[in-house]
């Protein structure tokens, strides 16, 4: 009975053991990526005036760069509205980068006002490691502001 007992711990360390080597990295805490603008470094709140990006390609991306460059990741870049999140722009990484658009249009082609939150999200994959999301806000008016 003792070597039935000492066999079925091996056997369930080695299965446990196991688990963990094929999910790899994946369960462990969410590493850390960075972003900054196409126009200048990350911050909490972004300022854009339709006076200063008069045409809604001007406006500058959201540039991310993610620690691992060897394997495609899907990043999302989404807004709040109402409590829900909605998606603004998907991209793949390549080499560990990716840009994202903003769009500060409205449907009818007016200019977005007000303060919207932002996150990036790197889409989980198996086998590789997640990473925490990233907020920000964007201010979006009609002015330039000083």
């Amino acid at each position: 009975m003792g070597n039935v007992f000492k066999k079925l711990t091996v056997a369930t360390l080695v299965l446990t053991s196991s688990i963990g080597l094929v999910s790899g990295t994946a369960n462990a805490a969410p590493m850390q990526f960075t972003y900054k603008w196409s126009d200048g470094p990350a911050v909490k709140t972004k300022n854009m005036t339709e006076s200063k990006y008069e045409y809604e390609t001007y406006v500058p991306t959201v540039d991310v760069t993610l620690p691992i460059t060897d394997v495609s990741r899907q990043v999302t870049l989404q807004y709040s509205y109402k409590g829900k999140w909605y998606e603004e722009d998907v991209q793949m990484t390549a080499n560990g980068v990716v840009s994202l658009g903003i769009d500060p249009l409205y449907d009818d082609g007016t200019w977005v006002r007000g303060t919207w939150d932002y996150r990036l999200v790197v889409a989980p994959m198996t086998g590789q490691p997640n990473f925490k999301n990233i907020r920000f806000k964007i201010k979006f008016s009609s002015r330039r502001l000083t």
